[in-house]
């Protein structure tokens, strides 16, 4: 009878735990990141616009085996208002441009929606830095659109780490893409 007992108050601390553990967690968050490229900034800037180049230097289209995605894409695939639509096993989005400046520094702005549940903002950002080199600057805000609850907030830490890694190995593909 005290084993029953104990188990239940075990259960109700641990359901009271991560209940205020996922009360502090944010639904809206920001992720940036970094890469300097041996390439000018037109050369990036018109390959990071084309979104049908996106799935060849998007980590998360890499899996075990092979693509995991399915794309489709406006046509066209650049410019204000193209769009990529993509689709995996559990999660489908889209992604549009919503703004670019073609200027010394250029800056390359998009809305993507992950299911019904999060909008992420990003923008990339490229900056010449010396004479052979740029730098690529990439941020991702994100916001829930989804009714606020505690999975949604676990949910959302979870995307935000997947995102981070992403970002990073990302750049990395972008930058030996670029550099070949």
């Amino acid at each position: 009878m005290y084993f029953i007992i104990g188990l239940i108050v075990f259960i109700i601390a641990v359901a009271v735990v991560l209940y205020f553990v996922g009360a502090g967690i944010a639904l809206e968050w920001e992720e940036e990141c970094a890469v300097i490229v041996e390439t000018s900034a037109d050369e990036v800037f018109e390959y990071v616009q084309d979104l049908q180049n996106w799935e060849l230097w998007m980590a998360w289209n890499e899996g075990k085996q092979g693509k995991v995605l399915e794309f489709e894409y406006s046509n066209p695939s650049s410019g204000i208002g193209a769009y990529q639509e993509w689709r995996g096993s559990v999660l489908e989005g889209k992604l549009t441009i919503t703004h670019r400046k073609d200027s010394k520094s250029k800056t390359l702005e998009y809305l993507h929606e992950i299911g019904r549940k999060f909008k992420l903002k990003g923008i990339i950002f490229v900056a010449i830095t010396d004479i052979q080199h740029v730098q690529i600057a990439w941020r991702v805000s994100a916001s829930a659109v989804a009714k606020d609850s505690i999975p949604l907030r676990y949910q959302s830490n979870l995307l935000r780490k997947y995102i981070a890694e992403g970002m990073e190995m990302s750049l990395a593909n972008l930058k030996d893409l670029l550099e070949k």
